[in-house]
């Protein structure tokens, strides 16, 4: 074998190596994480060091969303302060919204949700692509685009999705790595008002958010998906961040609305039917099936009768591959 060949041979075994130690760490420190690029930034990942009087640790963005002005760690003295970590693209970063949406309001007087948007890609990291998806996502506090990694490396973040939490006095008492720890989140502030009381500012605070600006790009909110029925002269347009189904000719009339607008899972007819981010659809005879994303589940729409029902999943996530089972008690995980 020559040198070249031996060299190849041993730097494919060193990276194959690498690749298997990280993925070891991953299954430690946390659940369905997505690894960050192997850059300078991310690499190096210096000591959180946290004082009391330093009210600069959200500094660092290009810019911030759904505030009139920049934050400061100062102006959130007397408030438990939640830092999520994600960027646009990431799945499991999805999946963790509706826990800071719980906690949020669950704890509406006490809390406060920062979402720190450090992107992988150059698009990830534009502001008017962030603001986009916050309203997309109806994302309902601040959000900082951290395009440089600064608060990334700043608070020690190494996977996407990473949550800190921020104690009352602004000392980190927390850093969970990926998805699935509403529990553990629910009962360490539960905690934390309870030690900390006297510290406790429970006054609420309203921020200026993108979802309540009149939207500006027409009936459309990030549709998904699109299929065509030449036959029956129709469209079937996934209205993803309406949260329903569009039916309109192959020129673009409208025909019908299937679902009422408004994130749940219900099924009944189309003015009652609620979706939660659907995105695929597929055809077979009378019936469109709708992959509904953020349910976790597959729905069935009758055309006919103009009724909506399940015909897959439970409306829960489910992490691990479940046993075969009947169809609605099969849990699935963000079909597509």
């Amino acid at each position: 074998m020559s040198n070249s060949r031996r060299d190849s041979s041993r730097a494919f075994l060193l990276l194959t190596a690498l690749d298997c130690v990280a993925i070891g760490i991953a299954k430690i420190v946390g659940t369905r994480a997505e690894q960050t690029p192997l850059d300078p930034l991310t690499t190096h990942v210096e000591p959180v060091v946290f004082r009391p009087t330093t009210d600069d640790l959200l500094s660092g963005g290009r810019g911030w969303i759904n505030t009139a002005a920049p934050i400061r760690l100062s102006d959130l003295r007397g408030k438990i302060v939640l830092l999520d970590f994600w960027t646009y693209c990431c799945i499991n970063c999805h999946h963790i919204l509706p826990d800071l949406a719980y906690l949020e309001e669950k704890y509406k007087n006490e809390i406060v949700v920062i979402g720190v948007h450090t992107g992988k890609f150059e698009a990830e990291k534009d502001t008017d692509n962030i603001r986009k998806k916050v309203r997309e996502y109806q994302i309902k506090h601040p959000v900082i685009n951290d395009a440089d990694q600064v608060l990334w490396k700043r608070f020690g973040a190494m996977y996407w999705p990473t949550v800190v939490l921020i104690d009352a006095r602004g000392q980190m008492v927390d850093r969970l790595f990926g998805e699935g720890h509403r529990k553990k989140l629910d009962a360490e502030i539960g905690n934390l008002i309870r030690k900390q009381k006297k510290f406790i500012d429970d006054k609420p605070l309203k921020f200026e958010l993108e979802t309540d600006k009149k939207p500006h790009d027409g009936i459309l909110q990030a549709p998904g998906k699109v299929s065509a029925d030449p036959k029956g002269n129709r469209l079937f347009i996934s209205d993803t961040g309406h949260n329903r189904i569009l039916v309109t000719d192959l020129e673009g009339k409208g025909l019908a609305t299937i679902g009422n607008g408004d994130a749940g899972f219900k099924d009944g007819s189309y003015d009652q039917t609620m979706f939660n981010r659907p995105q695929g659809t597929c055809l077979v005879g009378d019936t469109l099936y709708v992959a509904d994303t953020e349910n976790h589940a597959i729905r069935a729409i009758d055309l006919k009768t103009e009724r909506v029902s399940t015909a897959s999943g439970t409306g829960s996530q489910t992490n691990a591959k479940p046993p075969a089972a009947e169809a609605k008690q099969t849990g699935l995980s963000s079909p597509w």
